[in-house]
């Protein structure tokens, strides 16, 4: 796998690369890749590769662990790696970096990936002696899934279902529901004084922060990261936070389903506006306290 890396600099020096993009309804938009996003996920999503290389690996995988007649690994720690280890329903089960799923006609090891501005699946049946590898520059919105599971129906002989259509049409529903949560109410009430919402917190997760006034709004300042959010009036005590394109952020300002969220300030025992609470598009949480 001599062209697999996994830096920006290796995919930025690459003769033939492929840009990143973000799915709209109407179409998508080019992201440039970073050296933060998506090489900060680590193992999770900073490999660069291309169909050959992968291809290759799937050979591996279908070898048991034999690659053009060399052991790599042994066939049998390579089969515990394929064992199911977690059923998460009656079809699907989690091995060690495989899902496995019972289809009608036989059974299938795969993966798929969001490494934010691309996405990818990764699929083999043992059975068959058949590997699958889709590579999309594109926010995983589900098509290589899709695209993966109807070529896999093909080959099993299973009853063919337009999984892309069925995926498209979950996609544009959750984008609508998206942009309807974050439309501004027709009558927002309004916000308390700015200022009383400025100062010093601390998260757990965060660290510490500073909040201040910048115009008719509030900056929010993360210390560990320099990423800033801008917090701005939405209704009432409730306010809409998402992330500004300052320094290394900048680019990724434009995926736009990330770091947007809403910010809401609660009493805290010393009966001030003293917890600060940060909820994220996914629902995810954060309590940040005054200092």
């Amino acid at each position: 796998m001599e062209d697999s890396t996994y830096t920006f600099e290796a995919l930025e020096n690459a003769p033939n690369r492929a840009s990143g993009h973000r799915w709209t309804p109407e179409g998508t938009i080019e992201v440039p890749y970073t050296p933060i996003f998506p090489y900060h996920l680590s193992g999770a999503g900073n490999i660069n590769s291309n169909v050959e290389d992968m291809a290759k690996w799937l050979r591996l995988q279908l070898g048991a662990g034999t690659f053009e007649g060399r052991q790599i690994v042994s066939s049998a720690n390579l089969a515990v790696t394929h064992m199911p280890r977690v059923a998460l329903n009656d079809k699907l089960s989690y091995a060690m970096g495989w899902y496995q799923l019972q289809m009608r006609n036989g059974s299938i090891l795969w993966h798929d990936g969001d490494a934010l501005s691309s996405s990818s699946f990764v699929g083999l049946s043992t059975e068959k002696n058949v590997g699958v590898v889709i590579l999309n520059n594109e926010t995983d919105v589900s098509f290589p899934l899709a695209l993966g599971t109807w070529v896999f129906d093909k080959i099993l002989g299973n009853t063919e279902i337009d999984y892309v259509a069925m995926k498209l049409a979950d996609e544009e529903a959750g984008y609508a529901a998206r942009a309807a949560q974050f439309a501004k109410p027709a009558k927002p009430r309004p916000a308390p004084p700015l200022g009383q919402l400025a100062g010093d917190f601390v998260s757990p997760s965060f660290g510490p922060v500073s909040v201040v006034v910048d115009g008719d709004g509030l900056v929010m300042d993360i210390k560990a990261t320099g990423a800033q959010l801008r917090i701005d009036p939405w209704d009432g005590d409730v306010f809409y936070a998402h992330l500004m394109p300052t320094g290394m952020f900048g680019p990724i300002v434009d995926l736009d389903y990330m770091m947007k969220g809403f910010v809401q300030y609660r009493i805290g025992t010393d009966g001030q506006l003293s917890v600060l609470f940060l909820t994220l598009a996914d629902g995810q949480r954060f309590a940040f306290h005054r200092k």
